[in-house]
């Protein structure tokens, strides 16, 4: 694999088809977890949506420590005691939402599609329900076409750029 494939920064549509899925990973919590905390993570998507062109990396790389402090005291703010399932999400929810605000490359989206699985796993903490497995196994398998198509692309980009 051609490392600098991965190192270009991320085209809108990849992006914006990102982004749609870690905030469908996260949907589901919002029965479990607070809606602040909730709103949160949605306020970084859509930041990192406002702020996405590569020129604008250097605002989000300065947004991202005040961020960081004001989501854990948000968190620490709803909750008072870190500790347990709901809490850990919470956190979990909260930190999902700075990364996405952090991505610059598509070598990011990775991570991004990772860190979604596992948010999708923490549901199972709070509901095992018979209709809702479905709907994960729609969002995992959209989850799985996401670096699939990728790696397709970069395949593609470097066959046409490979010389004859």
């Amino acid at each position: 694999m051609n490392e600098r494939l991965h190192e270009r920064p991320l085209s809108s549509p990849i992006l914006f088809t990102a982004i749609g899925l870690m905030i469908a990973s996260v949907i589901p919590h919002v029965w479990h977890i607070e809606i602040s905390v909730l709103l949160f993570f949605l306020a970084m998507a859509g930041i990192r949506l406002f702020l996405r062109k590569p020129s604008q990396a250097r605002i989000r790389k300065w947004l991202m420590l005040p961020l960081l402090v004001a989501g854990i005291l948000f968190v620490y703010a709803e909750y008072r005691l870190p500790v347990g399932t709901k809490p850990g999400v919470a956190f979990l929810v909260t930190l999902f939402g700075l990364k996405i605000l952090e991505v610059n490359k598509r070598r990011d989206i990775y991570v991004l599609t990772f860190i979604a699985f596992f948010t999708i796993a923490t549901q199972f903490l709070f509901q095992n329900g018979l209709l809702f497995p479905l709907y994960l196994l729609i969002l995992i398998s959209l989850l799985v076409w996401l670096p699939t198509t990728l790696n397709r692309s970069s395949a593609m980009s470097s066959n046409c750029a490979a010389p004859a």
